[in-house]
């Protein structure tokens, strides 16, 4: 569903991601891991078109994201670790742009309904965004992104501002759109939220493919010392 192959990025004349391969199959989630700038948000940002490559090739759903990009982000939604929204607009109200940029006439009831769901209590359906917690912008974010119902899911950081109840909320949420069908890819430093929701891990160090490994494999597979150890042990 997602594949980089040899693929170098840079960000201010220095190479974020160097020569990376890896590769995500339909219905995975995979956790990308690693230290504060190793690349992991680099990763999602060249799946969701945000940051060009200097070489290399990347795809989404069988399009190659260089040669037919329109057709490779409209398989992708993502929510950014800072969402951005209108600061008047209301939680609802945001929804409904959304719904008009898509084209699609959804009722306010299941609009409600999926704000729910991403863990927005309905208390901040109608307050205004600039009244939001950082935790309730990012539930905010979810929703919006489901709406476009992608195939694919890329989540920067997502438990980032969020209390222990609203973090099992996500987890959840996220089981259940797997369980539908979608592919996620996530960038996090929360090594304990990934073992809960990924199905693989993908360790980046400098910008390139450090490890990878199920979650399924025991933790003798590895060094007993190994930062990958400590994940799948």
């Amino acid at each position: 569903m997602l594949r980089a192959e040899n693929l170098t990025c840079l960000r201010g004349g220095r190479a974020v991601l160097d020569q990376i391969d890896l590769h995500v199959l339909p219905g995975e989630t995979v956790a990308l891991l690693g230290p504060a700038g190793a690349g992991k948000t680099a990763v999602l940002e060249v799946f969701a078109g945000r940051l060009p490559a200097v070489s290399g090739r990347a795809f989404v759903a069988g399009a190659d994201l260089f040669r037919d990009p329109a057709a490779a982000f409209a398989a992708v939604a993502y929510v950014p670790s800072q969402p951005i929204f209108a600061p008047a607009v209301s939680g609802l109200g945001h929804l409904e742009e959304v719904c008009a940029r898509l084209g699609r006439r959804i009722p306010a009831a299941v609009l409600r309904a999926t704000l729910e769901r991403s863990g927005l209590a309905p208390f901040w359906h109608g307050q205004r965004v600039r009244e939001y917690s950082p935790a309730a912008r990012r539930q905010l974010a979810l929703a919006a992104a489901s709406l476009k119902n992608a195939p694919v899911l890329l989540l920067d950081d997502p438990t980032a501002d969020l209390a222990a109840p609203e973090t099992d909320h996500l987890a959840e949420s996220l089981r259940r759109l797997r369980k539908r069908g979608a592919t996620i890819l996530l960038a996090t430093g929360d090594e304990a939220f990934a073992r809960r929701v990924a199905t693989r891990l993908i360790v980046l160090e400098r910008g390139a493919v450090s490890v990878a490994a199920e979650l399924t494999v025991s933790r003798s597979a590895h060094r007993a010392d190994s930062y990958l150890a400590a994940l799948v042990g």
